[in-house]
C-alpha cells in the first residue's frame, strides 16, 4: 500500500516486437494523467523482496521465493509472526491476498487472547471450486439465464480483415451480464 497525494499513471500502446516475436508495451507520450487519490494498493502479482529478512532470526524462504508459514495458521516459524499475501503465496489476486490477511488476522487474535490457531478452521488448497448452483427462489430466477450469446463478425468479412471477431455486447446487455454472474453477497 502506499500512502501518496497523487498518482500517476499513462496510457500504453503495443510497440515493436522483441526477440521473444512478442510486441512489448511502451507508453503514450502525452497520455500522462495524475489522480488525487489518499491510498494505492498496488496488486499486479508482485513477487516478494524478501532479502531484508535475517535468516539468522528463523526466516524460512521457500524454493519459489516466498515466505514460509504455516498454511492454516500462516504463522511463520518464529513464535507470534504471522504472513499473508504475496509475500505467502506468491504472486495473485488482491481478493486471495485479503483473504489471506483476513486468515492471518484470525490467527493473530487468537495467538493474542491465547485460544487454538487450528480450532473450526480448514486448510484450503488454492484450486477451482465445483460450485452446484443452488435452489433459485421465484424472484431469483432471472439470475439463471444462460448467458447472452456474443454478437460476432460474418465469416465472409472475417476473411478479409484482421478485425475482431467479437463484437461485444451493447450496454443493455452488458449490464444484464453483469447483474446475472456477479453474485458478490454468495457466502462459502
Amino acid at each position: 500500500m502506499v500512502e501518496s497525494k497523487g498518482w500517476s499513471a499513462s496510457g500504453w500502446k503495443l510497440g515493436d516486437y522483441d526477440e521473444s516475436g512478442r510486441r512489448r508495451p511502451i507508453p503514450v507520450k502525452g497520455s500522462e494523467f495524475v489522480l488525487d487519490v489518499d491510498t494505492v494498493i498496488p496488486e499486479i502479482g508482485y513477487k516478494p523482496e524478501l532479502t531484508c529478512l535475517p535468516k539468522d532470526k528463523g526466516f524460512q524462504i521457500t524454493r519459489s521465493g516466498t515466505l514460509s508459514a504455516d498454511p492454516i495458521s500462516l504463522a511463520t516459524p518464529i513464535a507470534g509472526v504471522f504472513a499473508a499475501g504475496d509475500v505467502v503465496i506468491g504472486p495473485s489476486t488482491i481478493v486471495q491476498a485479503m483473504e489471506s490477511g483476513y486468515q492471518a488476522a484470525l490467527s493473530i487474535d487468537r495467538y493474542i487472547k491465547g485460544q487454538d490457531l487450528y480450532a473450526n478452521r480448514v486448510f484450503r488448497p488454492m484450486r477451482r471450486a465445483d460450485v452446484p448452483r443452488g435452489e433459485a427462489k421465484e424472484e431469483e430466477v432471472e439470475m439463471i439465464k444462460p448467458r447472452a450469446r456474443m454478437p460476432y463478425m460474418g465469416v465472409g468479412r472475417r476473411v478479409r480483415t484482421f478485425s475482431e471477431v467479437n463484437l461485444g455486447f451493447g450496454e443493455e446487455t452488458a449490464v444484464h451480464e453483469a447483474k446475472r454472474c456477479l453474485r458478490c453477497d454468495m457466502e462459502h
